[in-house]
């Protein structure tokens, strides 16, 4: 039986499963639109959505985290 919180925390994770599987998927659309664009606005971009990608992964590591050791808890 789960407890509010761990409703909580899965809603959370499975959202940040999105986000990250979001800027994930924005930045390899950005490599299949830019294969040859070495500009400074294309590299601008591209450092932007790599750091939201690294962003969103790391919020979804961190949501896994805290469900893990919540549910950890009740045992």
């Amino acid at each position: 039986m789960n407890c509010e919180e761990c409703a909580r925390l899965e809603s959370l994770f499975r959202e940040s499963m999105v986000f990250a599987d979001r800027a994930q998927t924005e930045l390899r659309c950005y490599f299949l639109l830019h294969p040859q664009s070495y500009g400074v606005s294309d590299l601008a971009e591209y450092e932007s959505l790599s750091k939201e990608e690294m962003r969103m992964v790391e919020d979804r590591n961190r949501a896994y985290r805290t469900l893990a050791a919540h549910r950890k808890a009740h045992s």
